[in-house]
């Protein structure tokens, strides 16, 4: 309440006069008689059901929405501006070019949501008062906040987050591309595999966060704080270090030079698969940076390369059934006929890698004491979320793998056989598809266009 009594409160909705305002919208954007536009401005829907609402170009503006539930809502387009958010369920939920500037979204539930081009800077509510003043009137933080939100998977591309407050969040897997972060505040914000190429994280706090095979390649960290934060398995610039602070960060490092070589470690390897174990050891090279390294025709089979740098290392004829490349840094690298039957490749970024002619489906694992294989099992490769922009993957065999939210933008699918691969989510914009297989796959699950 301002000093010469104008007023700030908001009207006060029940679930049956939200649907009465709603159900005349709808008719409103069907052309129906009767229809009205819904403007809800100022509305208290605390605790309502907006679930699959269609609510693109709505005036929320300083809307209560706390505990509300809009799985799936359309907010195209909307003004959510300084509206609180807090406790709201919004997975699935379209939120593309919304102004949700000053908007508070602490412990929201974002998941799945596509919020391309979405305005999330700080804002500041504003109206006149009685006087016919302009006053100035803040609804919660000034600069929109995403304390705790659950956003995995979200589509932040283009989002313009300046100066957010993202303390604790979990982004896994969610795509940044090219969103404007500069001073924001993403400490202790979990970025598991999350796609942050082209981002502005100038002067960005992210001590604390977790970064493991995180894509920040062509990223600006000029000034960005990353002491504490866990790098390991991030693809980085080559200058990045230089002009960022990443006092204390966990990053891949080089092989101890007190221990064993790359070439005795790899030798020991060997007798471990021949002998399913019981003789030599296992290659364990995670966490380790590995670049420009020869392993061409090299039995690594079960080899653990996770959180890896393997930035342009030599695979080539390598048999990597089983190997562990999650989140590993493994941009440039060659793979070409290389065996990665039942691989984890989750998470990691392959952009520019070589994969022509590699197999990369089931291992079939043979049931002990079994005389025939009718009871053998397969193991599909595992390349969820993975990055293979504008990687060639001619004439390689994918069958049955698991490829949900994999990024082959660009890439050469020539002849490539994706016979009952899983492609939830996957994005094949510009990728080239000449004779490549996708019997048994069901298509209408892959990314839209209108949703990149």
């Amino acid at each position: 309440m301002s000093s010469d009594g104008a007023s700030t409160s908001t009207k006060k909705l029940d679930q049956e006069g939200l649907n009465a305002i709603l159900k005349a919208h709808d008719a409103y954007v069907a052309g129906r008689q009767g229809g009205r536009r819904a403007n809800l401005i100022m509305h208290d829907m605390a605790g309502l059901d907006l679930n699959d609402r269609d609510l693109s170009d709505v005036d929320l503006t300083g809307a209560k929405l706390r505990g509300a539930s809009m799985q799936g809502a359309k907010l195209t387009n909307s003004l959510l501006f300084a509206a609180d958010l807090t406790m709201v369920n919004l997975e699935g939920a379209t939120m593309s070019r919304t102004d949700l500037r000053g908007a508070c979204f602490r412990g929201a539930i974002l998941t799945d949501a596509i919020m391309i081009e979405a305005d999330l800077r700080e804002g500041v509510l504003a109206r006149h008062s009685n006087n016919t003043n302009l006053e100035v009137m803040e609804i919660g933080s000034t600069p929109a906040e995403l304390t705790t939100v659950l956003a995995a998977r979200t589509n932040l591309t283009k989002a313009k987050l300046g100066n957010a407050f993202v303390v604790q969040a979990d982004f896994t897997d969610a795509i940044l591309k090219n969103a404007q972060m500069a001073r924001a505040d993403l400490r202790n914000t979990v970025l598991i595999g999350a796609d942050l190429e082209g981002a502005d994280l100038s002067d960005s706090n992210l001590a604390g966060a977790v970064l493991c095979g995180a894509n920040l390649t062509s990223t600006n960290l000029a000034n960005a704080t990353l002491t504490a934060a866990d790098l390991r398995g991030a693809a980085l610039d080559p200058d990045a270090t230089k002009t960022a602070y990443f006092g204390s960060a966990k990053m891949a490092q080089g092989l101890d030079e007190d221990g064993p070589s790359l070439k005795e470690i790899v030798d020991l390897h060997l007798p471990w698969v021949e002998s399913s174990g019981a003789e030599g050891q296992q290659a364990v090279l995670s966490n380790l940076n590995l670049s420009g390294q020869d392993l061409r025709d090299v039995n690594l089979a079960a080899a653990k390369f996770d959180r890896s740098v393997l930035f342009e290392t030599n695979f080539s004829g390598a048999d990597l059934a089983m190997a562990d490349l999650s989140m590993s840094d493994s941009r440039g690298s060659n793979f070409r006929h290389s065996d990665l039957r039942g691989a984890s490749l989750q998470r990691g970024v392959f952009n520019g890698c070589d994969f022509s002619e590699a197999d990369i489906s089931p291992l079939k694992i043979h049931t002990p004491g079994t005389a025939d294989d009718s009871s053998d099992q397969e193991w599909p490769a595992n390349l969820e979320y993975a990055k293979f922009a504008g990687a060639n993957l001619e004439n390689a065999k994918l069958r049955g793998a698991n490829l949900s939210g994999a990024d082959f933008s660009g890439a050469n699918l020539t002849g490539a056989d994706f016979t009952n691969a899983t492609v939830t989510s996957a994005n094949f914009f510009g990728a080239t598809i000449a004779g490549t297989k996708f019997g048994g796959v069901d298509l209408s699950t892959v990314r839209k266009k209108s949703d990149d």
